[in-house]
Parts: C-alpha cells; structure tokens; sequence
C-alpha cells in the first residue's frame, strides 16, 4: 500500500512540475518583446491601391502573400486618426476601403493630400488593409 501512495505523490509532482513549465513557457511567449520594423528587412514594396486591390479581390491568396510581413506601402494620405489615442495613418485606395497603419515612430512629417512611403508588418485585412508598428522609412 505504502509503495502505489508513493508512486501517486510522484505522479502528481511530475504532473505539478509540467503545469509549472507550461505556464512558465506561456508567460514568456506573451512578454516576448517583437522584433522592430525599423531594423527588418522589407519582404516588398507596394502602392496602397494595389495592396487594397488585392486583399479586395481575392482575401486568401493576399493574406498568404503580405500576412506578418514588413511592407513599404505608398500612397497618399487621406486622414489622419488620432481619436483611440495612437495615432493612425489613413491611406487613400480609389475605393470605399482604405489602409490603417498604426504607428509606431513620429508621425510629425506626415501631412494630409501628400504622397508618403509608410513601412510596416501587414496584420490582416477588416474592410481596410490594417498594417502595425508603422514607421516612417
């Protein structure tokens, strides 16, 4: 009796130390910091109505080809959002959508009506192109 409560208090001590690990694990991928677009390489560089263009004709096939990587994207601006508290580039695309790129930098030098080049990671596509930590190349 005394040798299956031993290999009980065992099991559950490997099981506890495993929890432990996972949670230990998650913790650290939820903090990893991300790595900066400023000092990645751009995947592509693109103009902002052939990237709505795309998304807009075919969501799958664009998302395979931009999702998670660091674009150039030129454009003229439309608007600028600064109403949830960061500010948000708004790209015109000649159609209802547009592209929203989230900055990460200065955004001193942008101007509405004006062409820019805005480099950033393509996060998805949600009636606008959305693009985050935007910078300023």
């Amino acid at each position: 009796m005394k040798s299956l409560h031993k290999q009980r208090m065992i099991a559950a001590f490997i099981i506890l130390v495993l929890i432990g690990i996972g949670v230990e694990y998650g913790y650290y991928l939820f903090n990893k910091p991300r790595s900066s677009v400023v000092s990645s390489t751009t995947d592509l560089q693109i103009d902002a109505k052939a990237l709505f263009h795309d998304f807009e004709t075919n969501d799958s096939l664009a998302s395979s080809r931009y999702l998670n990587k660091v674009i150039e994207v030129k454009g003229i601006v439309q608007a600028i959002d600064s109403s949830a508290g960061n500010i948000a580039v708004l790209l015109a695309t000649g159609s209802a959508g547009l592209i929203n790129c989230a900055m990460a930098g200065n955004t001193v030098r942008v101007q509405e009506k004006k062409e820019i080049l805005i480099k950033g990671r393509c996060a998805g596509y949600m009636l606008d192109v959305i693009m985050v930590d935007c910078v300023i190349p």
